[in-house]
């Protein structure tokens, strides 16, 4: 964010939930077109690390399960 001169505001209340809005500065640059092709990935599993943040508990479950079941 801050090598793009963006910022983000974050706004949250517990039990209502929290709200991340990402702003970015505008530009009148003309659009770069790629034309190279992105090979489809032999796999989905990756080697990132998710963190996964849920106040309800049920809903923490099985996001965790879909997560960890896909990789």
């Amino acid at each position: 964010m801050k090598q793009s001169q963006g910022h983000i505001f974050v706004y949250s209340e517990p039990a209502l939930g929290t709200t991340f809005k990402v702003y970015f500065p505008r530009t009148d640059r003309a659009i770069e077109h790629l034309t190279s092709i992105v090979p489809e990935p032999t796999t989905l599993r990756g080697t990132e690390t998710v963190l996964l943040v849920e106040d309800d508990e049920q809903v923490r479950a099985t996001s965790r399960a879909i997560l960890q079941r896909n990789g």
